[in-house]
């Protein structure tokens, strides 16, 4: 009889566990499909990416982020750092997608994305570096012109200028002529009186 009543015991307590293993089951169960959800939906945002759907992926991307933020928020943040990296997205913005791969850096510790989200950083401080150097110098390049397109149109009214007071000079020489009598002139008219005397 003593056996029995332990085995019924062993029963109750198989029962039990059941009982309680069910719920974490079920729930796993439900929470494993969301999370394949948000994978499938990273997935499509990459592809999206890729065939030139920007605002797309970046729409899709921020919906996973914001629905799963604790198991695939890092990877929505790096694809829409990347989409807002991206040189022909309509959405392309440095400062943007700096900021994304940053919040991976600093939120998300444990991230395998880790490593990238650096790299990327890097490569983007440094194009926003080479950015500004370029518009300095396109900036300081302009005001050569600038002041090249000034120097030369002072050169050409001073040419203008001296064009006139060469022309002016010749006119006076010429009046000159013919008021004051000139040494050969002078040299005729002596002649001239002598020979006649």
């Amino acid at each position: 009889m003593g056996t029995k009543r332990t085995r019924k015991r062993q029963y109750i307590f198989v029962y039990l566990a059941c009982l309680l293993i069910i719920p974490f089951a079920v729930w796993g169960c439900l929470h494993v499909p969301k999370k394949l959800q948000g994978e499938e939906d990273l997935i499509k945002a990459r592809r999206l990416m890729t065939d030139g759907y920007y605002q797309v992926a970046l729409v899709k991307s921020q919906k996973v982020f914001d629905q799963y933020p604790q198991s695939l928020a890092d990877q929505a943040l790096f694809l829409m750092g990347q989409i807002y990296a991206h040189p022909e997205s309509p959405e392309h913005n440095y400062q943007k997608s700096l900021n994304h791969f940053q919040r991976i850096l600093e939120f998300y510790p444990d991230s395998e994305l880790r490593a990238d989200a650096r790299l990327w950083s890097l490569v983007i401080l440094e194009l926003v570096e080479k950015q500004n150097e370029n518009r300095q110098l396109t900036q300081k390049i302009d005001l050569l012109e600038q002041n090249a397109d000034r120097q030369k149109k002072e050169i050409d009214r001073l040419q203008d200028q001296l064009e006139k007071l060469k022309h002016i000079d010749l006119k006076i020489e010429e009046e000159k002529r013919k008021v004051i009598p000139q040494p050969d002139d002078i040299k005729e008219h002596v002649n001239g009186k002598d020979s006649g005397s």
